[in-house]
């Protein structure tokens, strides 16, 4: 916890992908007191996906997480996370998209333990 997966249909190669996982740990640390130990990334390139039907740059972005945020964090990591795939993985703010899944401590499993 948390949980990132970003599905694109850009394929920036390693270095970007890389890049993404540093900035979302830089992200999800900042706004969301939610240390980097604990975080899980997955990126998924050359996806097939239209944004808005067409075949542009596009980028699904699920966040999932034990606990809750407020709207001025959800706000500042939605802004901050555009940012980061125009610049890492070369996909426009109006082509990224991100879910929050706020989970419950009881419902997250780790190492042979539940967190809450």
């Amino acid at each position: 916890m948390p949980y990132v997966h970003c599905l694109t249909n850009q394929d920036p190669g390693t270095r970007a992908e890389e890049d993404f996982k540093a900035g979302a740990a830089a992200i999800l640390a900042e706004v969301a007191a939610k240390p980097e130990n604990y975080l899980f990334v997955s990126v998924q390139t050359g996806q097939t996906l239209f944004v808005r039907g067409q075949r542009e740059p596009g980028a699904m972005l699920e966040v999932s997480l034990v606990g809750s945020l407020d709207k001025a964090q959800k706000q500042e990591i939605t802004a901050r996370f555009c940012r980061l795939c125009q610049e890492t993985l070369g996909v426009p703010g109006d082509g990224v998209y991100v879910v929050f899944h706020e989970v419950a401590g009881g419902n997250w499993g780790w190492n042979g333990r539940l967190f809450g």
